[in-house]
């Protein structure tokens, strides 16, 4: 079973923003990069959050312009808050975790992407997708 480092997969750089940009620009890089989550990070950029097509879903069901000048960290814990379903926002791995519990923690959390960190500072290095675990098992 091949850890993460050794392998070719996922994104770099991580596309990300800080936890207190607006939600309105924050969903405006989503909307101009084609992505459906983007990554938070503080003050020293470690990673605090992410941001995701769904939490859009939840501004559109109960729009307001007040929410779009708020900070998105603001406006995420918010909205979480308010979810009947009770999800894992964030998964991170390191480098060195095996892709079977990459694996693993995309099937029992049902998110659709991981954040790769090293360090005690939650340094991004790459995000692995769904569909980067499927484009690698079926190049094996």
């Amino acid at each position: 079973d091949p850890v993460l480092q050794d392998l070719k997969i996922g994104t770099a750089p991580v596309l990300s923003l800080s936890h207190k940009e607006t939600v309105i620009n924050t969903f405006r890089l989503m909307d101009n990069k084609q992505r459906s989550g983007i990554a938070l990070v503080d003050d020293d950029g470690k990673l605090i959050g992410t941001t995701t097509g769904k939490d859009l879903g939840l501004f559109i069901k109960n729009p307001t312009l007040n929410v779009l000048h708020s900070p998105i960290f603001d406006y995420l814990k918010q909205v979480r808050q308010t979810q009947i379903e009770i999800k894992t926002p964030l998964i991170a791995v390191n480098p060195t975790d095996k892709v079977s519990k990459v694996v693993g923690l995309l099937a029992a959390t049902k998110v659709h992407r991981v954040y790769v960190v090293s360090g005690a500072e939650f340094t991004l290095e790459r995000v692995v997708s769904i569909t980067d675990i499927l484009g690698y098992i079926v190049a094996q």
